[in-house]
């Protein structure tokens, strides 16, 4: 049976890409030390006509989430008109974004297709986020959350952990209980690109992390979903086993890079997980090789995770990290004995009852919203 026709014979068992990340632009207002590209390569902007073609291309095979990032997505003057156009096509848009630069066309557009939004927040000192990424637009980022609150849009915020910011996370959690933001978005540095290059920055061990927001999300699990917290207690609390740990890494979701690259992952070098480029062949053929599993994570290759008793809620842990840790995506995961400390808490804590209300408010969320945690 040639490609074509295997394709043709498998489509209604293919899996429908759930995600994608569509990199606009790796133009930046900011020049954060953690961020994952690197300060000297070339900008780089996907045309209007990739971008279109991307949006009617999975359009045709349903709708998918999708989030415009970059580099800083809100630098390209389009933005607007793709969250439009993706709405149109009864896609869901989103943006992440690091809130410097909210234009009010943009806002409209947000507001008009019910768009979410992802805020970059990693701490509300000035002296630190001038540190962390090199001038200080603190009060710009502050203006535009609640430019988007005021609109009736509630954002999301991402806090990206590193030594310098470590003690603020705290005051990220009070700052979103008080506007009543529900969903915070933890993640542990991803030590590559420009993160890479500075000392300083990582080391802070996931079950530190995971300690101090575990009793935070206990206490106040009614009013925001802290992800890293809940994606460790959702498996548990449901009895829904987490087999993978991100969607693209099991064929349901893609990222497209600003040079026109369709990948797994946009911190995976190397070649890993890459179905092609928008210069040499057209999106629909590129959509073919994920939707046949081509260039998929095999999992049979996690011969130690399948053994691993902390398996069915870590999903195997990030394969970009396990891949900058080893420099094999297949590699041994550097949070692994965390996750195990992590899980053995949350065990005794069931088992004596502390995590009963919180047990049963999780079982009552929406089903969409209990695939990782609110936040997804």
């Amino acid at each position: 049976m040639t490609r074509k026709k295997l394709y043709i014979a498998t489509r209604n068992h293919i899996k429908k890409i759930e995600t994608i990340f569509i990199q606009l632009t790796s133009s930046c207002n900011l020049h954060c030390k953690y961020c994952y590209a690197y300060r000297d390569e070339s900008p780089q902007k996907l045309s209007s006509q990739q971008v279109n073609e991307i949006l009617n291309t999975l359009s045709l095979r349903g709708s998918s989430v999708i989030i415009f990032s970059g580099g800083e997505p809100t630098l390209d003057n389009n933005l607007p008109e793709y969250i439009r156009t993706a709405y149109n096509l009864n896609h869901k848009p989103g943006i992440a974004t690091n809130g410097v630069f909210l234009p009010e066309s943009l806002l409209e557009a947000i507001v008009d297709c019910g768009a979410f939004i992802q805020f970059s927040l990693d701490t509300l000192d000035h002296k630190t986020f001038n540190s962390l990424c090199g001038l200080d637009r603190l009060n710009n980022i502050l203006d535009n959350i609640n430019r988007v609150l005021h609109a009736g849009i509630e954002p999301t915020l991402s806090f990206t952990v590193t030594q310098i910011n470590f003690t603020d996370l705290t005051s990220i959690v009070e700052f979103a209980l008080s506007k009543g933001i529900t969903h915070l978005h933890v993640g542990n540095l991803v030590n590559s690109g420009r993160a890479s290059c500075y000392r300083g920055l990582s080391g802070v061990s996931l079950y530190d992390l995971w300690d101090i927001l575990y009793p935070i999300q206990i206490d106040y699990y009614e009013y925001i979903g802290i992800d890293l917290v809940e994606e460790f207690i959702l498996p548990l609390a449901t009895g829904v086993e987490r087999h993978i740990f991100c969607a693209p890494m099991e064929g349901k979701g893609v990222e497209v890079t600003s040079s026109g690259r369709v990948v797994a992952c946009g911190m995976m070098s190397g070649g890993w997980f890459t179905y092609g480029e928008l210069n040499k062949n057209r999106f629909e053929k590129i959509l073919e090789k994920v939707e046949l599993n081509e260039n998929c994570l095999d999992t049979s290759k996690l011969v130690d995770c399948q053994k691993c008793e902390a398996h069915f809620v870590c999903g195997c842990g990030c394969r970009a990290i396990a891949f900058i840790n080893s420099g094999n995506p297949y590699g041994t995961h550097p949070h692994c004995n965390d996750v195990r400390k992590i899980l053995t808490k949350v065990k005794k804590d069931m088992v004596s009852g502390k995590l009963d209300a919180y047990i049963n408010f999780l079982k009552n969320l929406p089903s969409e919203k209990m695939s990782n945690s609110r936040y997804f």
